[in-house]
């Protein structure tokens, strides 16, 4: 086995084992996880709303096909015959617009990033301004805002998701607002840790931030 292959059986093995721990500990049943997704939500939108965000967002293997063939295994509901969520674009989703999802776009289409992530792209290219300027720091705070038109289409989906499965028994009105994370905070959680390590590997700063790292979000 290659060095390449081993690396992407370790990640789907990271992937399986996220996604049972979320179905068993956060999700809801599971046939209500797999309309999200051919209605066009992304996995990690899907994570956000469920409270398991964090065990996620690092993960390049939780694609909607793989979720999508995890859900197969698990729920009769994805098995026999053609199903919409594979044929939805994953560079989008009709939460966040594909904000928080680890692809690209070019002039010739949308590009994955194997070897390095879109978000440690746009680090990098922070890092290298301020190391052009000659800015010497000992500290950061992330700024981060989005479109108001997220947290409308989030909106939408919750309403949507109540008047879906608000008769049935797992549903509970407050499930989102106590579980949900903004996604805000989600880009924040993938954007963060990328930055730390930029800014400490050109030895711009030269310790850990983490504790300093904090977000201004704007309504």
């Amino acid at each position: 086995m290659t060095a390449t292959n081993a690396a992407a059986a370790e990640s789907d093995a990271e992937a399986r084992s996220i996604l049972e721990r979320a179905a068993a500990a956060s999700f809801p049943p599971l046939h209500a996880v797999h309309h999200l997704l051919s209605v066009g939500v992304c996995v990690r939108c899907i994570f956000r709303m469920f409270g398991a965000f964090s065990h996620a967002c690092s993960c390049a293997s939780l694609t909607v096909s793989f979720f999508h063939s995890f859900l197969e295994e698990h729920d009769d509901s994805a098995k026999g015959g053609p199903c919409s969520c594979l044929s939805t674009d994953e560079s989008c989703c009709s939460i966040c617009f594909g904000i928080l999802l680890p692809t690209c776009h070019q002039d010739e289409g949308v590009v994955p990033f194997d070897d390095i992530s879109r978000i440690d792209i746009i680090t990098s290219m922070v890092s290298q301004a301020i190391q052009r300027e000659g800015y010497q720091i000992d500290g950061f705070s992330l700024e981060i805002s989005l479109p108001a038109v997220v947290a409308a289409n989030e909106r939408a989906i919750r309403l949507y998701m109540k008047e879906k499965y608000g008769s049935e028994n797992w549903f509970k009105d407050e499930m989102f607002s106590q579980q949900t994370m903004s996604a805000k905070e989600g880009l924040r959680l993938l954007i963060a840790p990328s930055l730390e390590k930029q800014l400490v590997g050109s030895s711009v700063i030269a310790f850990c931030l983490g504790a300093l790292c904090n977000q201004q979000l704007l309504d």
